[in-house]
């Protein structure tokens, strides 16, 4: 990671920064420190749904559409499982999570470990939950994730989890699958070949004895 050096008197930095946001890549946090922070230029933020239930051993499952801000800047997606204890509950919810270290899709599968808690509100639930774990290359990073929605459960549920994620980058998705439909057309088209070369054969031995 290369050092960058800041000017009090001029507010700016004295190197550009390395993943080029915004119009001024010299400025910082748009040259209002009070208001924002950026201490690397990463994050992730995460929005989905879950379905979960407990009834002493919590277990639960859902998905997420994953907008990763940063050098890396890319849409992916994220299915996971969980499992651990909690406070009897059942219900789904809506999930909105930020990932403050996240700097590739990829960063957000393995498996983490949470601690949080879900009360009810009106008609529904609102929940607080930190998870930490290692990326894929063995760095430390932390998750926190705010879940509104419906739920069944005693007036506060405390859970402690295990999640087991699975992530992949939009861009790598959508490039996947026009490979395989580049391969597909490739099969095609060599069977189409191999048909007319064939019926050509065909045509040239039959005239042949003729």
């Amino acid at each position: 990671c290369e050092a960058r050096f800041y000017d009090a008197s001029t507010r700016t930095w004295m190197a550009m920064d390395p993943m080029k946001d915004g119009g001024n890549w010299y400025q910082y946090v748009y040259s209002n420190p009070i208001a924002y922070m950026d201490p690397d230029g990463l994050f992730a933020i995460v929005i989905g749904g879950e379905v979960t239930g407990s009834l002493g051993a919590r277990g639960g499952g859902g998905g997420q559409i994953v907008i990763l801000f940063g050098d890396q800047f890319d849409i992916g997606f994220v299915g996971y499982v969980t499992g651990g204890v909690a406070t009897p509950s059942s219900g789904g919810s809506v999930v909105v999570g930020i990932v403050p270290e996240a700097q590739k899709i990829s960063d957000l599968g393995g498996t983490s470990f949470g601690h949080g808690a879900s009360g009810n509100i009106l008609f529904g639930s609102l929940g607080l939950d930190i998870s930490g774990g290692e990326t894929s290359d063995g760095r430390e990073i932390l998750t926190y994730t705010v879940a509104m929605g419906g739920k069944a459960s005693m007036p506060i549920e405390w859970h402690h989890t295990v999640t087991s994620s699975r992530a992949v980058s939009g861009r790598e998705l959508i490039g996947n699958m026009m490979q395989q439909a580049q391969n597909i057309m490739q099969q095609a088209q060599e069977a189409w070949d191999n048909y007319i070369k064939s019926f050509a054969d065909y045509y040239i031995k039959y005239n042949s004895c003729n």
